[in-house]
């Protein structure tokens, strides 16, 4: 992305990739949804599996038209020195605006980590028992959520900095999760998911550019790997303590 896009415009063009990634995997969420209702086979979802790895044969296969100029770039900076490396880290983190970012993005991100409990709340009887094949396209409903949002913020992101994106996201994730907690029915299962869809838009274009765009010195390769460690341990664990949660004190209120 840094390689080929300038920054007044990377946000922009993220919005319209993801967005246009989000209305074809809601279009195969619908051909999902509808295989599943008219076929009682689970054979079904092998052939899904098929086609969805063909797919994915063929995207790689299209990468190679790219042409990324970093591979015309003489590499003269050699192996990276560790001590070097570190130092990067250290400076990273001790920025205070850094650090701010990177507790908003951790704490926004853990309330996303319900999102897999969703289809097993609306099957429950106290989400309403709705049918699988409906769930299923619930999820397509999702990425449509994020195709709208990711071109929006992206052009906002562009124009008028990441900050105010961020802030509107954590609003729309409060009313989702208030969707489903108070909610039951099919209404409340596309409201949740196209909910969730848009959270998850926030995640890929502002929070992604806030990360590129927050690195206190010219090494961004280390900013970058910094930021996801220090991520990645909670993102994991979160998702671990609902599932043990939901176990103990069950899915509903």
């Amino acid at each position: 992305l840094a390689h080929l896009f300038e920054t007044k415009i990377r946000a922009t063009v993220m919005g319209t990739a993801f967005s246009l990634a989000s209305l074809l995997s809601a279009a195969g969420g619908m051909i999902s949804g509808v295989c599943l209702q008219y076929s009682s086979a689970t054979s079904v979802y092998g052939w899904l599996f098929i086609v969805g790895s063909v797919i994915a044969w063929i995207s790689m296969a299209v990468f190679w038209l790219i042409d990324d100029p970093a591979e015309h770039e003489e590499d003269i900076s050699g192996k990276p020195d560790m001590k070097i490396l570190l130092r990067r880290f250290r400076e990273s983190l001790a920025n205070w605006n850094f650090r701010s970012f990177l507790i908003g993005r951790i704490l926004v991100s853990v309330g996303l980590c319900i999102s897999p409990f969703l289809a097993v709340y609306y099957q429950s009887p106290q989400g309403g028992q709705i049918p699988e094949s409906f769930i299923v396209k619930s999820g397509a409903v999702m990425t449509i959520g994020t195709a709208i949002i990711t071109i929006i913020i992206g052009i906002w992101g562009d124009k008028r900095g990441h900050r105010e994106p961020v802030i509107v996201g954590g609003i729309i994730q409060v009313i989702t999760l208030l969707i489903v907690l108070f909610g039951k029915g099919k209404a409340s299962c596309l409201a949740a998911y196209f909910g969730i869809g848009a959270c998850t838009a926030f995640l890929f274009i502002t929070h992604t550019n806030m990360l590129y765009e927050t690195c206190p010195h010219e090494d961004r390769l280390a900013h970058i790997t910094v930021g996801n460690l220090v991520m990645t341990l909670p993102l994991l664990v979160a998702p671990v303590v609902a599932g043990a949660i939901a176990n103990k004190y069950g899915i509903a209120l």
